[in-house]
């Protein structure tokens, strides 16, 4: 046989296994479900209840499947409006064909929904005086005289369930749960007996963990032995210790069936060490600082106190920085330290340069919300400033508060950020310089529309006799990526004879921008910039407008900004800022 001979009836298999392979998927029918006569959240669970629409695999007879789920969709659209309270719903049942085309049409009229007619919720057991409990029975999720909706139902029995959970009611149990539907009267009763049994204390607490003195673990643990048993505790217990950075795992394991005739439970934590060392690098961006590098190490556990030690190095265009910190953990270890600290760095304002070698001890705690900050900073301030160079030792004691409530990254929520510092120098005290500088700067995100306003504002002001002798690490500067946009960094100030930027006195900023995502992570933005570093409060702003880009991530938004700055077009019509990181 020639090689022809082979060919053709190669050939002739392929096209007919093509032809098989076209002809079925051709074959396989569409179907299209069209919902009448419902809309919003009951055409929705309709839709998903319907096997039909739900359909792919139609087998050898699909004609047989469609018919067949056609038939069982009436039952399945009465059982989807159920939840709602709609219990006597007229269902008109349509299906044609055309080729392999097929449209199953449902007009539903829902009827009168059932109105809850009344409802008991009964507490029973050593519960029954329990406030929480109490208030759930006088006012539950499902309520007398409203449509019937069988979520309301399950949440009052979950919003039973678990603050008896939490309140120590660990055998409580419904003696009755009813919830009775009259269709014909279109009417619903409920009846939930819900009884607590006795309520549950905790007994001691362990914890399992080689790697820190058990006195000082357990200064993480604030459960008393004998107090009334608590889920919320115990999610607060796991939470304090997985956060401290000295455990990789942390599990907490309450006890009841060792709980005694006194019903107290004990409670047995078991944490993995996390590693001793943590090393991190990070790199970024910014129009003010040029590429920027970051280096940090952290040793989680120099003694079995819970000490720490830590070493972070920034590096970019304006500024070199190496800080380190030793961390004494106090009474509350997640929120009362000490820490002591060494800086060596060099950084730019504007037209000048500013050098700082300190030593620092600072207590940091929380007060009603707000991170407390009380320090006393020992340093030697070098500034470049023409004609020469001016150096000062200060010894400064200051207070700082801090507060923040962050959205999620690319999420638009309210959130805000609050910070305020004063701090100051004496000659009694050992300074070259008696000053005192106070200032406060408060970020903002309001959810508005599409979009979100962010408002940005900081306000400052230096009480100073000898304001030429005080270091450039301690003026005021404007201008820039985060300050007033459409103006170069740190160039907005009082100039020196030499005609360099010197910084001033008071600081006033403030900006208003509206951020607006437009399409999956691109966003766009639009802002205004008012603001000025001067020797008087009552110095007019300078001020920038324009618009920007943005592209949302996980560690926040990536934005470039085009400003023109207002009133000064020596400077140029636009300048371009770029930055990353979150809105606060």
């Amino acid at each position: 046989m020639n090689a022809a001979g082979v060919r053709y009836p190669l050939a002739g298999l392929v096209l007919l296994l093509i032809s098989a392979a076209w002809t079925c998927a051709s074959a396989a029918p569409q179907v299209t479900v069209r919902i009448e006569g419902i809309s919003g959240e009951l055409e929705q669970n309709v839709r998903a209840s319907l096997s039909i629409a739900q359909y792919t695999d139609w087998g050898a007879e699909p004609a047989a499947t469609i018919r067949r789920l056609n038939g069982e969709a009436p039952r399945q659209i009465r059982r989807a409006l159920e939840p709602y309270g709609y219990f006597s719903p007229q269902v008109d049942a349509n299906l044609t064909r055309d080729g392999d085309n097929w449209t199953a049409t449902y007009r539903i009229q829902p009827g009168e929904p059932v109105t809850v007619e009344r409802v008991v919720v009964r507490i029973e057991g050593a519960g029954a005086n329990d406030p929480a409990l109490a208030s759930i029975a006088r006012s539950p999720p499902i309520r007398t005289g409203a449509p019937l909706r069988q979520s309301e139902y399950t949440q009052t029995k979950r919003a039973l369930q678990q603050v008896a959970a939490d309140h120590g009611y660990l055998d409580a149990e419904f003696a009755r749960h009813v919830l009775h539907v009259d269709p014909a009267q279109h009417s619903a009763q409920v009846l939930l007996v819900f009884r607590t049994g006795p309520r549950y204390r905790f007994g001691e607490v362990t914890i399992h963990q080689g790697i820190l003195n058990p006195g000082f673990v357990h200064r993480y643990v604030h459960i008393q032995p004998g107090e009334p048993y608590s889920a919320g505790k115990l999610s607060d217990l796991q939470s304090r210790l997985s956060s401290s950075g000295y455990f990789s795992s942390v599990s907490v394991t309450p006890e009841k069936d060792r709980a005694g005739q006194d019903r107290r439970v004990p409670v047995t934590v078991t944490a993995q060490p996390a590693k001793r060392n943590h090393y991190s690098l990070g790199l970024g961006y910014g129009t003010d600082t040029g590429p920027r590098l970051r280096f940090g190490w952290e040793n989680r556990r120099v003694n079995r106190r819970g000490h720490r030690f830590r070493f972070d190095a920034r590096l970019s265009r304006i500024a070199t920085e190496a800080n380190a910190r030793y961390i004494v953990p106090l009474a509350d270890p997640t929120s009362d330290r000490l820490v002591f600290s060494a800086t060596d760095n060099r950084r730019d304002y504007g037209d000048t340069v500013g050098y700082l070698l300190g030593l620092g001890v600072s207590r940091i705690t929380r007060v009603d919300g707000w991170q407390q900050d009380a320090y006393v900073n020992v340093g030697r301030y070098r500034s470049d400033l023409a004609p020469g160079t001016l150096v000062s030792r200060l010894v400064m004691p200051g207070i700082r508060y801090s507060r923040i409530v962050a959205q999620p990254p690319g999420v638009s929520a309210f959130g805000y950020s609050i910070n305020a510092d004063v701090h100051g120098a004496a000659r009694a005290l050992a300074s070259d310089d008696t000053f005192a500088r106070a200032d406060l700067s408060v970020h903002v995100v309001i959810p508005l529309g599409p979009g979100e306003v962010v408002l940005r504002g900081e306000i400052g002001a230096i009480a100073d006799s000898n304001f030429d002798h005080l270091p450039v690490a301690e003026r005021f500067f404007a201008g820039g990526e985060n300050s007033v946009r459409g103006y170069a960094y740190q160039s907005i100030g009082p100039r020196n004879a030499a005609g360099q930027v010197v910084g001033g006195r008071y600081l006033k900023t403030g900006s208003v921008e509206y951020d607006w995502r437009i399409v999956g992570n691109w966003g766009v933005a639009a802002f205004f910039d008012a603001g000025t570093a001067a020797n008087s409060f009552t110095a007019p702003p300078e001020k920038g407008i324009g618009l920007g880009a943005r592209y949302y991530t996980p560690v926040g938004a990536v934005r470039v900004d085009l400003a023109h700055p207002i009133a000064h077009p020596e400077l140029g019509y636009v300048r371009l800022h770029i930055g990353i990181g979150l809105s606060l």
